[in-house]
């Protein structure tokens, strides 16, 4: 087949017809390659249509892009079922495609990308993959391994929930203990940085129009297909249907739906009512198939570039840990005798949590042991607040001055050490303020507590909102996670000052609420927000169009334990690691699933080896490599691996025995021979090493043998400096 049939995403529109998915069969491995990147590239083609088509609204226009579209859609399904069909040719792929977690696109990348001629042993394949522990990536020098089996997916500037607070993923450090979408926290047992040329899908959803991930398309992200909730139109009765990921939720919608057909609307009227399509109207309404409506409306792992606006996406809240924090009064320094004492551990209560507020937002502490905080002078309940806390919590006088120029006050008291402890906690410049992260997950109250305060600083009322100002971009984050873990779902946005730095709003749109919730007002009847949908661990809202951003450049992902998830600016999204091991550990519990069995298996042995003591020396080596405050330090200081190192080890373990295997049978099917025996059976006896049968094995080799699998011409990718180089001359143009 001609390198030309591959060249843009519409000649293979063109190509993959029925007749020609038999050319499929007899694509060499440099076609199978671009092949396999041409299924995830296709989808920044189609959701840039999408962006489009909804840009434009109805219309001739609108009918054009909604075709391409529809075009890029089929491509995509035909891409795989293409896939599918190169892999089902070789017996190789035969023998993939019967393992429980591999598919046709796993199974065609791996046909393609590993040549059994050049690799005598498995180790060969462990070393392309990555998984050789003595391979190190030097500075400057290439990367020593292949990076395409692995998923690499977030801008570097994404801001993740960990408990050191808010940070980019850059510098997130394994061992970190990171919020999932279950709303707890687990550790990450890898950060991975690649390259990236191409269009990242940017996600906002309403009340996060300042936050929002920058994703690769094919990034999974939690959400769900039903929107929050259903109004229709001014005049009319209205209905409300909370989306809901069981069955129950789904009737209710249906029930509604029905009920509405059966007072004569047409399904055009019941799609415009409810914000649906009419195929998905007919099929909830007709029952034709009701677990597939389940399936088409409900919670799932949706790759970004199918997401769509008005879906829900899931926002995690941090949990309530119910502790009470303190603050910590000591000094690094030797102070002199004469200087005022404080207490060196102040434990929080609601009243010095409203202090602090009150200091974030009118407060500062200077390097000669001044605290001062600026009120107005009509504000007499802040003066007095502020002034009993100086004296009866930090035994401290404090003074009052009133302003000659303007109608301002300030409250001063004078310690060095509350002014140095004060600068540690909570940022010495307005752009740099921010709350002590632990603090994050203290009680509700103290929460409360603070919000009263930086409200009553730095806050705005009107009749019917109430909103807040900084120009620190991680005290609006923290402010807005605080309102969630109160129940209050708030806007953040921003605008550019004349300086050219930024300055942050949190706009909380019901006023009432706010007052029941934050002042503790039991005269506000509560209402339910009408733009999210709560749950225990988290809150859904509804997802903005998304929109695609050219981008070349490192891109990076986290790997976390168990729940394989984190939040990426404020939206929980699924970590995408080794595409083979995830697979394994997903499917661990499904009939057949040899390799998650044996996942599981080595993942309850490496935990008790831990327990044992085995792993004490490179416990004391990684324990140099994390930071102090995780809980990864906690336990390699103890001689113990952290839960998350144990899990990456079992899930390595489950893809190098896969790899092996794979080797045996490549090697077989080449060479029809078996692979020479591994160095460790005939050289170190002992009882310690044992075989694991290959499973599925022997096939009946009915399939193409590898011999047949031609190299092909290499695909020459452009480097950086070429697509820079490249995009500035289109501008020129």
């Amino acid at each position: 087949m001609d390198r030309s049939d591959y060249d843009t995403p519409i000649e293979i529109a063109r190509k993959l017809t029925k007749d020609l998915m038999a050319a499929s069969r007899l694509m060499d491995r440099a076609q199978a390659r671009y092949l396999v990147d041409n299924y995830y590239a296709i989808q920044a083609y189609r959701i840039s249509t999408a962006n489009q088509l909804r840009s434009l609204g109805a219309g001739e226009p609108g009918r054009v892009l909604m075709w391409v579209n529809d075009e890029m859609t089929r491509v995509e399904n035909a891409i795989k079922r293409a896939l599918g069909a190169f892999a089902h040719e070789y017996s190789v792929g035969q023998w993939m495609l019967s393992q429980v977690g591999i598919g046709p696109v796993i199974s065609a990348g791996l046909l393609s990308h590993l040549d059994v001629s050049k690799c005598k042993t498995a180790g060969h394949f462990w070393r392309f993959a990555g998984l050789d522990p003595t391979m190190v990536w030097e500075k400057g020098k290439p990367r020593p391994w292949n990076a395409a089996l692995k998923t690499l997916c977030c801008h570097p500037q994404t801001r993740v929930i960990t408990k050191r607070g808010t940070i980019r993923i850059y510098s997130v450090r394994i061992g970190d203990q990171v919020l999932t979408h279950r709303g707890r926290w687990r550790a990450v047992t890898h950060v991975i940085e690649n390259d990236f040329t191409g269009s990242l899908v940017h996600l906002t959803c309403r009340g996060l129009a300042a936050r929002g991930p920058r994703l690769t398309p094919n990034h999974p992200v939690l959400a769900d297909k039903v929107p929050v909730c259903f109004y229709e139109g001014e005049g009319r009765e209205r209905f409300k249907v909370m989306r809901s990921s069981n069955p129950k939720g789904m009737n209710e919608l249906a029930s509604a739906m029905i009920r509405m057909r059966q007072e004569g609307k047409t399904l055009r009227e019941i799609g415009e009512a409810t914000g649906y399509s009419q195929g998905g109207v007919s099929l909830i309404v007709r029952g034709k198939n009701r677990s597939q409506a389940n399936a088409m409306y409900g919670q799932d792992w949706i790759n970004a570039s199918d997401l769509r606006p008005g879906w829900s996406v899931k926002v995690p809240v941090i949990p309530d840990e119910g502790f009470f924090p303190s603050i910590e009064c000591q000094s690094h320094f030797e102070r002199s005798p004469n200087a005022s004492r404080v207490p060196t551990r102040v434990e929080l209560n609601p009243e010095i949590a409203r202090f602090v507020g009150l200091f974030i937002s009118e407060g500062f502490a200077s390097s000669e042991g001044v605290v001062q905080l600026s009120f107005h002078k009509d504000e007499t309940d802040f003066h007095a607040h502020v002034m009993s806390v100086f004296k009866y919590v930090f035994g401290l006088g404090s003074s009052l001055a009133f302003n000659k120029f303007d109608d301002g006050c300030n409250v001063t008291a004078c310690s060095s050490l509350l002014a140095e402890s004060f600068n540690n906690l909570f940022g010495v410049y307005s752009a740099t303020k921010h709350i002590p992260p632990a603090w994050m997950s203290m009680d509700v109250t103290l929460c409360r507590a603070l919000l009263r305060g930086l409200f009553e600083g730095d806050g705005h009322y009107n009749a019917k909102t109430v909103s807040y100002g900084t120009v620190s971009p991680t005290l609006a984050i923290q402010i807005q996670e605080l309102l969630l873990r109160c129940g209050i779902v708030s806007g953040l946005s921003s605008r550019t000052l004349p300086s050219g730095d930024l300055a942050y709003h949190i706009e909380v749109h019901d006023r009432d609420l706010f007052g029941k919730s934050i002042l503790c007002d039991e005269s506000v009847e509560w209402k339910p927000s009408k733009v999210a949908k709560w749950q225990p661990d988290g809150v859904w809202m509804q997802l903005d169009p998304p929109t695609t951003v050219p981008y070349t450049g490192p891109v990076y992902n986290l790997e976390v334990e168990d729940d394989e998830s984190y939040v990426a600016d404020g939206i929980a999204v699924h970590n995408c690691a080794f595409k083979m091991g995830e697979c394994f550990v997903k499917t661990q519990n499904r009939d057949g699933a040899v390799y998650g069995q044996l996942y599981r298996q080595r993942k309850d042995a490496e935990i008790a080896a831990s327990g044992e003591g085995k792993f004490k020396a490179l416990a004391a080596e990684r324990a140099d490599k994390v930071g102090k405050s995780t809980v990864a330090y906690k336990h390699y200081k103890d001689g113990t691996l952290p839960p998350g190192h144990l899990h990456a080890r079992a899930r390595r373990f489950a893809v190098k025995i896969f790899l092996s295997h794979l080797h045996h049978v490549m090697y077989f099917d080449y060479f029809r021979e078996d692979p020479p025996v591994p160095y460790v059976f005939e050289h170190c006896p002992g009882d310690h090493r044992h075989f694991i049968d290959i499973p599925n094995w022997p096939w009946p080799m009915t399939g193409k043998s590898l011999r047949d699998l031609k190299e092909g011409e290499r695909v020459k990718r452009k480097t950086r400096d070429e697509v820079q180089a490249d995009a500035l001359a289109e501008d020129d143009e």
